[in-house]
């Protein structure tokens, strides 16, 4: 897939490594451990990044330790972690009873889960491996933080006037950060009203914008609602901005 590629071309291009010689040892359950250490999430890519850590004991005297971390990507709705990325091995720098290796992944598409399968091995002098294990950090959830507009609703209220109608259409952010001022478009029987401008929209509140002196739409006729036509917003979501209803009179 074009996107899983370009994923991978943007993940490592952010890729860095710390490696870290600890002593003494951590007390560990197992000669071995993965783990997840860090997860920073943002609306900025370049910001979004998860460090796993991989940890491993010496087995022999004199042996070696190499480890290696495939990154693996769970995508928004998707049924299972595939892999994105393959690094290049990790080799103890000089042989010490505990090796400890953080590998700090940058530019995380969002909205995803990630996680790492690290790979140990212990080879012997001749270089032969004498020793594999596989193990998973856990994930690392990148949420979409942008704003998402949502069409929530439209009601209509005919005047003292008789040929004229009060029109409220209902918006509301339902996504996780603020969205800046936009306009809302409705048309009427084919005739488009001049925008309204709603305010500023926390996210997780809804804000009613109020089409005034508007003509009296036909019983059986439709109205066409646009939020930010005008592609202003920067959201998770474009597919919930417009809206197509009957006339809600009679």
């Amino acid at each position: 897939m074009v996107a899983a590629r370009h994923s991978f071309a943007t993940l490592a291009a952010g890729l860095a490594g710390l490696a870290l010689l600890c002593a003494p040892a951590p007390a560990l359950a197992s000669v071995d451990h993965a783990g997840l250490i860090a997860c920073a999430r943002s609306l900025k890519p370049a910001a979004r990044e998860a460090s796993f850590v991989g940890q491993m004991r010496s087995l022999r005297p004199g042996d070696h330790l190499a480890m290696r971390f495939t990154v693996l990507q769970r995508q928004k709705d998707a049924p299972a972690f595939t892999a994105l990325a393959t690094l290049p091995w990790r080799v103890q720098p000089a042989h010490a009873p505990f090796w400890r290796w953080i590998e700090k992944v940058r530019d995380l598409p969002a909205a995803a889960d990630y996680r790492a399968r690290v790979t140990f091995l212990w080879r012997d002098d001749r270089g032969v491996v004498f020793a594999r294990a596989q193990r998973l950090t856990p994930p690392c959830h990148q949420p979409d933080l942008r704003p998402n507009l949502h069409y929530a609703g439209l009601s209509a209220v005919t005047g003292a006037q008789a040929n004229l109608t009060r029109y409220t259409v209902l918006v509301s952010n339902t996504g996780l950060s603020p969205a800046g001022a936009f306009d809302v478009a409705l048309t009427i029987d084919g005739t488009a009203l001049t925008p309204e401008r709603a305010p500023a929209l926390a996210a997780g509140v809804q804000e009613a914008v109020v089409f005034k002196g508007a003509p009296r739409c036909t019983p059986g006729g439709q109205l066409n609602v646009a939020i930010d036509p005008d592609n202003l917003i920067d959201e998770s979501d474009k597919t919930d901005n417009t809206a197509t209803v009957p006339c809600p009179l009679s």
